[in-house]
């Protein structure tokens, strides 16, 4: 099964962030993730040379004007190529302060996604709404019933693997998302292929999983001694394995 492969280019990654396509292609990624400021209005070019934009991501909070951030951040990644927007919803108000109305604030996330649902189908690219780890959406129930209220073939989900595990498992996160499932974040562990890593890579599988891959970047600087190549390679096999025994068996 196709998979994409964005790396995130974290604050202070020099060495990463003047790479060019032809590096970031040598890793095996497809492209880079970028973040964006919900707030500014410029778009992010792409430019000759420098690694495509595959996955925009921003965190926009939970107000009544959410949906013109959102609808701008569609723009924004229209335009510079990029297929999916990933989005975290900050706990928030307009002032800045929080809410303190977790039901209230899940009510007005479900009605943001099915507001923005036409201009989500209509901009091309694929809306991704993240988890966040003991802020919002924190179980794979809640971002499950969120996507599904949305009714929008273009509204998946965005997992964390490195925060699955504290409610529940990676695979139970990835077995309850299933199809709507489609940005997967993972910081690659030192090792050939870290047990983690495996029961993540059976579990996409098992969901039949083809979407986009993000990889932390400096997991593969020269100090983590990480060879993408090699990592991918296994990654992709231990996927491939699965596939193969279930149709023999």
């Amino acid at each position: 099964m196709s998979r994409k492969i964005a790396l995130s280019i974290e604050p202070g990654a020099a060495h990463w962030a003047v790479a060019s396509m032809k590096d970031i292609e040598a890793l095996g990624a497809q492209g880079v993730e970028w973040s964006a400021d919900p707030r500014a209005k410029e778009p992010e070019h792409r430019m000759a040379g420098r690694p495509r934009i595959l996955v925009l991501s921003a965190t926009c909070e939970i107000f009544d004007c959410a949906s013109e951030q959102v609808q701008l951040l569609l723009r924004r990644a229209a335009s510079c190529g990029a297929e999916y927007l990933n989005l975290r919803f900050g706990r928030g108000s307009a002032d800045g302060s929080p809410s303190g109305d977790y039901a209230g604030e899940l009510h007005a996330v479900h009605e943001l996604l099915r507001r923005v649902r036409f201009d989500v189908e209509a901009s091309g690219v694929q809306l991704a709404v993240q988890a966040v780890e003991g802020e919002f959406l924190g179980s794979p129930i809640e971002l499950r019933d969120a996507v599904d209220a949305a009714n929008c073939w273009a509204i998946g989900a965005c997992i964390d693997i490195a925060t699955t595990w504290t409610v529940g498992r990676a695979a139970d996160w990835i077995g309850t998302l299933g199809r709507r499932l489609c940005i997967v974040r993972i910081a690659p562990a030192p090792g050939e292929l870290a047990d983690r890593d495996s029961q993540v890579s059976q579990a996409l599988d098992g969901a039949g999983f083809c979407g986009c891959i993000v990889l932390r970047a400096s997991a593969f600087d020269k100090e983590n001694r990480i060879r993408p190549g090699a990592w991918l390679h296994r990654f992709n096999a231990v996927a491939d394995c699965e596939s193969r025994d279930r149709r023999l068996g």
